[in-house]
């Protein structure tokens, strides 16, 4: 499985969506507005998370990713956009900033 990037034409959301290999790529909808007007993110190609899944410790985006569902269309929207740029200007999914937005994440769950 790979980890598809896309933009939303009018929200400007970032998120990501898993795809099979062969699979063609279908629109997507954005999970922020509902627009039909996404395209894939062209500086963040598709990323390969088999390595992530094999691992016993989930990744601080994986784990962002299982918690989506709960939070608030605009909290996903906020954590999405600080991410995608933080990654967009060299930060990696690795870094302590990709935690502490989890954290944000999980607090926000709780409350």
């Amino acid at each position: 499985m790979k980890w598809e990037a896309f933009e939303c034409d009018d929200c400007k959301l970032r998120f990501a969506l898993e795809q099979d290999p062969g699979d063609e790529i279908e629109e997507p909808s954005c999970p922020g507005c509902g627009s039909s007007y996404c395209g894939p993110v062209e500086y963040c190609g598709p990323v390969d998370v088999r390595m992530a899944e094999q691992s016993e410790e989930r990744s601080p985006l994986h784990e962002i990713l299982m918690i989506a569902g709960q939070l608030p269309a605009e909290v996903l929207k906020d954590i999405n956009q600080r991410i995608g740029d933080w990654l967009a200007t060299g930060g990696k999914e690795t870094d302590e900033y990709i935690e502490q937005q989890l954290r944000f994440a999980q607090k926000f769950v709780q409350s």
